[in-house]
């Protein structure tokens, strides 16, 4: 039965093993391209600072031979204005025009004030904002990356069941869904595929250690399931074509009855004739 499954198994679960790869390789990359991402950002927060002003400088001056030359100054204070990004080895930016425009007003036509910002810095604390959210977001992206991982591989905690296979679903498909017990007698198995399908013609010892590796499995054998599974294991191996082509006959011959007597599950069985038709031509 295994061998019957695992031929039937073989493209999708190749396949399910590939989208597992290329998921978690998808995760991978994805966990990748966030820290790329994040690093990129806080060099570009490093290297092209926002620089802003928080003071202006006011000089107010006459040239009015009538009121005489006089120049007055003063400081104002105000909330930091931002100005631009630029390069952090470069000249600081230009003062935008709306500054002279807002606070240089002529007076009297020979009268004028000009206005200049005195302080222009870099914020470093806006900068440091901006690197801790991207830290914070790459983080967070990375956690609820894992997390989702976690998810698919957990059992749902509601049913308590683990997700089905491939494997399952042909168990499903061969012995019904749900599937009904073991029934099994591992030394009876043996004894039948060891005498009644392959004649003696392997020794008992290598009979049953394919018995019991696939008495393990999750397959519920039945008996007479479990001893043709074992004999079909020998049957496909090329090196033994030669020692068992006259015994396949005897066993193909002693199967009608077991199906007759519901001993065996019709797909097993018709793999079985099927399998030793295609490898034994007869």
């Amino acid at each position: 039965m295994s061998s019957y499954l695992e031929h039937r198994a073989g493209g999708n679960a190749t396949s399910v093993g590939d989208e597992g790869v290329r998921g978690n390789a998808m995760r991978k990359i994805s966990k990748n391209q966030i820290i790329w991402a994040a690093l990129v950002l806080i060099i570009l927060s490093l290297t092209f600072p926002p620089y802003g002003y928080s003071k202006i400088h006011i000089t107010e001056f006459s040239t009015s031979s009538r009121l005489g030359d006089f120049t007055n100054e003063q400081n104002i204070e105000k909330p930091w204005t931002f100005i631009g990004y630029k390069f952090i080895f470069s000249e600081p930016p230009n003062i935008n025009p709306e500054l002279s425009d807002k606070y240089s007003k002529p007076y009297r036509k020979d009268t004028f004030s000009v206005a200049n910002a005195t302080d222009v810095n870099i914020a470093w604390r806006i900068v440091t904002i901006q690197i801790a959210l991207i830290i914070l977001v790459a983080v967070g992206l990375i956690v609820t990356s894992r997390n989702n991982l976690k998810g698919s591989q957990m059992v749902d905690p509601l049913t308590k069941k683990k997700p089905e296979t491939a494997l399952d679903d042909l168990i499903n498909a061969v012995y019904g869904n749900p599937p009904p017990a073991r029934t099994a007698k591992l030394e009876d198995a043996i004894e039948i595929a060891y005498k009644e399908l392959l004649f003696e013609q392997i020794t008992k010892e290598e009979v049953t250690k394919v018995a019991k590796e696939l008495y393990l499995s999750p397959i519920p054998y039945s008996t007479h399931d479990l001893a043709l599974s074992v004999a079909l294991h020998f049957f496909k191996q090329p090196q033994r074509k030669e020692q068992l082509s006259e015994v396949q006959l005897f066993a193909r011959t002693a199967l009608q009855p077991w199906i007759n007597e519901k001993k065996v599950v019709i797909p097993l069985a018709q793999s079985f004739e099927a399998t030793l038709y295609k490898l034994y031509k007869t």
